[in-house]
């Protein structure tokens, strides 16, 4: 490569294609109430979560990807903070995701798109350099 302005167009490129391309990630995020000891007090109670409470032993849901792409839910051993002692029951769905990677289908046309642009500038100049 002759032209230094070449290498920078063929480098922004390939930052670009990388940067739109990668996929969303989401990653597994703890119930605002989580504490780590049953039986121990706790600050995170209540619905706001700023109230005094005990922790209790119970169990949580999640959404996670199903085999067949969509969402299921799964039930898994947590500790709580709940105000008044807790009733030990279980607790309604958290909202985290499991880690999984959401795929989208937007990020990887624009990077073609940009790949593209790139390649037709630079074969442009360099025919008008040559």
């Amino acid at each position: 490569m002759r032209n230094p302005l070449t290498l920078v167009l063929v480098i922004a490129a390939a930052v670009g294609a990388l940067a739109l391309g990668a996929g969303r990630a989401r990653a597994d995020v703890p119930p605002p109430d989580l504490c780590t000891s049953p039986g121990q007090p706790c600050q995170n109670a209540g619905a706001q979560y700023n109230s005094p409470g005990t922790c209790v032993a119970t169990t949580c849901t999640k959404q996670v990807p199903a085999p067949d792409g969509g969402m299921m839910p799964m039930t898994y051993d947590c500790n709580l903070c709940t105000a008044g002692g807790g009733d030990g029951g279980s607790h309604p769905s958290s909202g985290s995701s499991g880690c999984a990677l959401a795929p989208t289908s937007s990020g990887g046309s624009g990077a073609a798109v940009l790949l593209v642009g790139t390649l037709v500038v630079t074969a442009r100049r360099r025919k008008s350099i040559g």
